[in-house]
This record gives C-alpha cells, sequence and structure tokens, in this order.
C-alpha cells in the first residue's frame, strides 16, 4: 500500500459546519493554459488545517470529491510530483518543449518549490494550471 492510500485512509476531515473551527478555507483552482476547451474546475471550499501541505490539500479535495489527481513521489526533491488533474496528464517532452502541471498562487504567481513543500493558511488561493515549458 503506497503512502497516498494510506493517508486516504486516516488523515481526511468531514465537512465542517462550523465556520470557527479552526480550519483554513483555500480556494483551489485548476485551469489549462494549453486547451481552453477543457473544463477547468474553482473549488471555492477546501478546508483543512492551516499549514497543510498543497499535496494534503489535494488529497482532501480528492476526498471531497472535487478533484481527481495521479502524483509519484520523488526521492530527489522529498516530495509528490503531480503528473495529471482531472484526467489530462503531462505529456512526454516533445524535440523544444512539454507540458506540465505547474501551481502558484491566485494570481498565477508560481511556487518554485514542490507540492510537499509549499503550506496554505486561511484565504489562500492556489491554482493549478497546464502549461507548456521549454
Amino acid at each position: 500500500m503506497s503512502g497516498q492510500e494510506k493517508y486516504k485512509g486516516v488523515a481526511f476531515l468531514p465537512k465542517p459546519s462550523d465556520p470557527k473551527d479552526g480550519l483554513a478555507k483555500v480556494t483551489l483552482k485548476i485551469s489549462s493554459l494549453m486547451d481552453q476547451s477543457w473544463p477547468g474546475i474553482s473549488v471555492n471550499e477546501v478546508m483543512v488545517p492551516p499549514g497543510t501541505s498543497v499535496y494534503n490539500l489535494m488529497l482532501q479535495a480528492a476526498h471531497d470529491g472535487a478533484v481527481e489527481f495521479e502524483a509519484v513521489w520523488s526521492g530527489k526533491n522529498w516530495s509528490h510530483f503531480i503528473y495529471s488533474i482531472n484526467g489530462l496528464k503531462e505529456m512526454q517532452p516533445a524535440a523544444d518543449s512539454y507540458t506540465v502541471w505547474a501551481f502558484g498562487d491566485g494570481d498565477r504567481n508560481n511556487f518554485h518549490r514542490d507540492v510537499d513543500l509549499v503550506s496554505v493558511k486561511d484565504g489562500d488561493t492556489i491554482e493549478f494550471f497546464y502549461t507548456r515549458f521549454k
């Protein structure tokens, strides 16, 4: 059983009913800069404990039924690498470019860290966007 599967079995929060429960309300946006016809989503409320990593935010969103994603562990970076969101997978490198799922804040300022190394707080916006890198 993978670490991701073990985490899924124990760490998810029920949907909170009290806004004063101490959880962080984070907006999760997902879009494609490559294919405007791809149906992106915006999850207005993903509730997690403050300080939760972006990876665990994604696990909570998946548990809530808002998103599906695939990831692998990178020992080199000591973090997960998300390579597929809602069925849209990164493409193999072409001669001069490749596509990736990048992530950043709500203004598309990229994080230069991996998903396990960025944490969220109440009111944050995290956006994953499918884009081409050269």
